[in-house]
């Protein structure tokens, strides 16, 4: 609700998420946004590599299954850098902040991640 009306334009994408759409351990409500905001000042969270790689895969596979011939991303440079090692031919590459990379895929169907 507050990323809704802070972006109205997106409001019916971000309406579509669920209340707590960010990683969180198993004791941490997933339906209280604040309970799991407080939890993490008191405790802090560290998404477990299969479950961060297996985010990774997921969202390869809804691109994958996008129409456009063009495709922008915008995001956290740890998930980016997982996306292009597990899953094109870019190993050792570090985006830094505001960088933009060019990508062309002659094929649209990605390689199986590597692990």
């Amino acid at each position: 609700a507050e990323l809704a009306t802070a972006f109205s334009q997106l409001a019916e994408q971000l309406r579509a998420l669920p209340p707590v759409w960010w990683y969180v351990d198993d004791e941490t409500s997933r339906a209280d946004p604040h309970h799991s905001r407080e939890r993490y000042r008191e405790f802090g969270f560290m998404e477990p590599e299969c479950t961060f790689h297996a985010r990774v895969d997921e969202f390869v596979r809804q691109l994958q299954r996008r129409a456009e011939a063009r495709v922008a991303l915008v995001g956290h440079s740890d998930f980016l850098n997982a996306l292009l090692e597990r899953h094109l031919p870019i190993e050792g590459r570090w985006l830094a902040n505001a960088e933009v990379l060019r990508v062309e895929l002659a094929n649209p169907e990605m390689p199986a991640p590597r692990e």
